[in-house]
């Protein structure tokens, strides 16, 4: 039985942790990742998974073996009290999800149709009220007549019947055959005819000074209902994109939630600032980029993007200009203040899952298809290409000078590039989880894991000097701030690092 909040007369509003994340609705038949343990509906995440086979909400690689029945879910489903349907005919019966349909069968409220509809009556109502019906019923009153007057059709129809079997016995054989053949021809005729025809995130140039010894966690910020995915940081205010669709500004001096949105129907993998005109990006899941101006007391939709034809996991504002990578294989290239698009580039063959800045009107882009690409913004071309054989690439960062390229991966390792000849300088080891942020303050690399740690590195000697722990769960968005570090958690929380 499909199940949706608005075909059920709950007693309670259903609580939003049995609400499917991507329909939006009561989960139907749900399973639970192995892995990550995320639930979905059985149909919404097959069907997801045939199109990009990785979990909606923190990209984890799935296949259908990893999904298997979440029957705590379903039982506590089954147990939610609903109302009758026919509650507003009088019936104040309520009973178990999984008890409705017997109760509907049974129920004396349930509309009924009047014994001689077929002769025109086109009386409906309860089973009390149907009973009443019967005594006025002009039909009832003569259904003696009806009987009789049925009884004697019926034997003419039969008398017609055998006199036609007896004229289609005289036909001729052979003309019977043929006319046979002719209509099974032109049969196969029509239904030939008829087959035939319907067959990343933003960095901005900020002067940081990370301190090089301890650094620790300043204050969290616990204003979620669900884990953060994107993080973007503009003149104190952090604006975050979580799982639910939601997109929020905080502003970091106060420690405070200032304004939310439910921005997206489904997670928002990227945010974006383009200070010039106090405008922020979002993008997420649902294929759109939403454009927000936003001031001290107001904030509101300006226009949605929908030019994509997937995902969208990365934006960048830069040069003027921002930027869109998406599971479409493509970056779009928009105009932040008319919000017209101006160009697509192509040459990846997988998800662009993130987009950097670099020198000279140049970009960077990284993607699930074991490649990273240097693009000339201004001829709108590739010049160069990066080929990572191991893995894919998740997110990449520059150090400060230009020298090096860092460059995460699904298989946990950070590929270190020397930009001035595009060889590998050195790999990064220490995370034990695929690393899907990377941050660089000066010198020092910052990278987030989905093994609940941040990591910092020194170009030095390319040792880790700090493991950041306290998160929960993915660390799945990172950004810096003036003279700090913010990290976003499937723990539902934002972290201030300094």
């Amino acid at each position: 039985m499909a199940m949706s909040t608005s075909e059920f007369l709950f007693v309670n509003k259903p609580s939003d942790s049995l609400i499917c994340p991507i329909c939006q609705d009561i989960y139907q038949d749900p399973v639970i990742t192995h892995r990550c343990h995320h639930s979905y509906c059985s149909f919404c995440i097959h069907q997801s998974i045939e199109r990009e086979p990785c979990c909606p909400l923190c990209r984890c690689r799935l296949s259908d073996q990893d999904l298997h029945p979440n029957l705590a879910l379903a039982s506590l489903i089954s147990e939610l009290p609903v109302y009758c349907k026919h509650k507003s005919a009088g019936c104040q019966a309520v009973v178990r999800l999984d008890s409705l349909n017997f109760h509907l069968k049974n129920c004396s409220f349930a509309p009924n149709l009047c014994i001689h509809n077929q002769f025109g009556c086109s009386f409906i109502g309860s089973e009390n009220e149907l009973n009443e019906h019967l005594q006025s019923c002009p039909f009832e009153m003569i259904k003696g007549f009806i009987q009789f007057t049925q009884d004697k059709i019926s034997k003419l129809e039969n008398q017609i019947h055998e006199q036609q079997l007896q004229i289609d016995e005289l036909k001729s054989g052979h003309v019977f055959i043929e006319n046979n053949h002719k209509a099974e021809n032109l049969n196969e005729a029509e239904n030939d005819t008829r087959n035939s025809a319907s067959s990343s995130q933003t960095i901005e140039e900020i002067e940081t000074s990370f301190p090089y010894d301890q650094i620790t966690c300043q204050y969290t910020l616990n204003d979620n209902t669900s884990g953060i995915t994107s993080l973007a940081y503009s003149n104190h205010l952090l604006f975050s994109g979580s799982h639910d669709g939601t997109t929020k500004i905080f502003d970091t001096q106060a420690e405070t939630l200032i304004w939310e949105n439910k921005a997206h129907s489904t997670s928002v993998w990227a945010v974006a600032a383009f200070q010039d005109d106090q405008r922020f990006f979002s993008a997420g899941s649902d294929g759109l980029i939403k454009a927000w101006d936003w001031t001290d007391s107001n904030t509101q939709t300006a226009h949605e993007l929908d030019q994509h034809e997937g995902k969208v996991y990365a934006l960048l504002c830069r040069f003027g200009k921002l930027f869109s990578g998406s599971s479409d294989k493509t970056i779009k290239i928009w105009d932040p203040r008319t919000l017209q698009w101006n160009a697509t580039l192509e040459g990846h063959t997988d998800n662009i899952n993130s987009l950097i800045p670099l020198r000279n009107g140049r970009i960077i882009s990284a993607s699930s298809d074991k490649t990273i690409k240097i693009w000339d913004v201004a001829a709108q071309t590739c010049i160069h290409t990066i080929q990572a054989e191991d893995s894919e690439i998740l997110d990449c960062a520059v150090s400060q000078d230009n020298k090096f390229l860092y460059a995460s991966t699904y298989d946990a390792n950070i590929h270190v590039y020397n930009l001035e000849d595009y060889t590998l300088e050195t790999t990064l080891q220490g995370h034990n989880w695929e690393v899907w942020q990377l941050e660089c303050a000066d010198d020092i690399l910052f990278s987030g894991s989905f093994d609940h740690t941040v990591k910092r590195w020194d170009p030095r000697n390319w040792q880790c000097t700090a493991t950041l722990t306290g998160h929960k769960g993915f660390v799945h968005a990172m950004t810096l701030g003036d003279k700090e570090l913010f990290t976003g958690c499937a723990d539902r929380t934002i972290k201030m690092w300094s």
